[in-house]
């Protein structure tokens, strides 16, 4: 029963983040400042009131309209809400049932949530802002600190493992974008698997880029099955990687068991 109150305390305090990151998100498209602006209808521009600002429940009460002017509100609130609450029930069920620290689980909780906005701001803009990759390698160094302290003292492995990754992932992205000369992969994509890479290790930059390449190929198919892509469309791949970095932020088994199946020794 106790376990279950936890759970739903998790979920609804990371639907409260998940609501921050919506602002964050539409603040920085509309370059609105994060501080002192109102949260507002991007159409009619009137200011929300506090029932119109509760995560998912707003959106549901509301009929994904706006109060006043009825213009559709996008799914992307209560979808970055519910992906935000479901990440931090699962790394609490972690750290209660697997054993995982729980400093481990609040700097994997805030990679996770800069993921989630440069997911999503990737997706609109085709851009990976800088300002938030920054903060995401000084959560990564954080992350490398806290290993260190909490998880081993082979220092010179787990510092190995860091620098591979991010030599392997960053390197090989590089390695595309100057034989594409920038027209297939990006560099901020570049620049993403720095403290991607880092965190995930050697082993971990192969398996990210590598669901990052299936997830971004099995899109692209379904856009140009149902025409609503051309061999010329340009596809962000920042959504992609980031989405499968918190896939194996959330389920590192995952990893392992990719990685048995790649070599299986």
């Amino acid at each position: 029963m106790i376990e279950q109150i936890a759970g739903g305390l998790l979920f609804l305090f990371g639907t409260f983040i998940g609501s921050f990151l919506n602002v964050v998100i539409l603040r920085y498209l509309n370059g609105k400042n994060m501080v002192t602006d109102r949260s507002a209808c991007p159409r009619c521009g009137g200011t929300l009131r506090w029932w119109e600002l509760i995560p998912i429940l707003s959106f549901v009460l509301l009929r994904a309209k706006c109060s006043r002017c009825r213009a559709p509100i996008s799914a992307q609130y209560p979808i970055v809400e519910f992906t935000m609450g479901l990440a931090l029930v699962l790394l609490g069920s972690a750290v209660l049932y697997s054993s995982l620290h729980p400093l481990i689980a609040i700097l994997s909780g805030v990679a996770i949530a800069l993921l989630i906005v440069l997911f999503v701001i990737d997706l609109y803009t085709m851009l990976l802002p800088d300002v938030f990759v920054g903060i995401l390698t000084i959560i990564a160094f954080f992350l490398i600190i806290t290993r260190f302290q909490l998880l081993t003292t082979n220092y010179k492995l787990l510092t190995l493992s860091s620098v591979s990754g991010l030599v392997i992932g960053a390197g090989f992205l590089l390695f595309l974008y100057l034989i594409t000369k920038g027209k297939g992969i990006g560099f901020g994509d570049v620049k993403l698997m720095i403290p991607l890479g880092l965190i995930f290790g050697g082993w971990g930059a192969v398996i990210l880029l590598l669901l990052s390449f299936i997830s971004g190929g099995l899109v692209s198919l379904a856009l140009l099955s149902k025409g609503r892509a051309t061999m010329k469309t340009a596809i962000p791949f920042g959504p992609f990687i980031a989405g499968s970095a918190i896939l194996l932020l959330l389920f590192p088994q995952l990893q392992q068991a990719i990685r048995y199946l790649l070599w299986p020794v």
